[in-house]
């Protein structure tokens, strides 16, 4: 799995492609919060119900990236202990 997405850099796209093509359901959670008149984004990778991936960054797009990226990174994990 890890070919598929190592040198490709818009992770939510794949991760919902990897999802459609595995019959997963892939939704993401995105919060907004200020602190100091800083705006920061938390968002969520939801695969199937269960959180696989959060990022933060300072727009939506920016956390939920980072929130398919890690959810990538723990499906792959997921993937090679079922295969070991």
């Amino acid at each position: 799995m890890e070919h598929i997405f190592e040198n490709d850099s818009n992770y939510k796209s794949i991760l919902i492609e990897w999802g459609q093509k595995n019959r997963r359901e892939i939704h993401f959670v995105t919060e907004e919060y200020t602190n100091n008149n800083e705006i920061t984004f938390l968002a969520q990778a939801h695969v199937n119900n269960v959180v696989m991936g959060q990022g933060k960054g300072a727009s939506k797009k920016e956390a939920q990236q980072n929130a398919a990226e890690e959810a990538l990174n723990n499906v792959a994990e997921h993937h090679e202990q079922m295969l070991n």
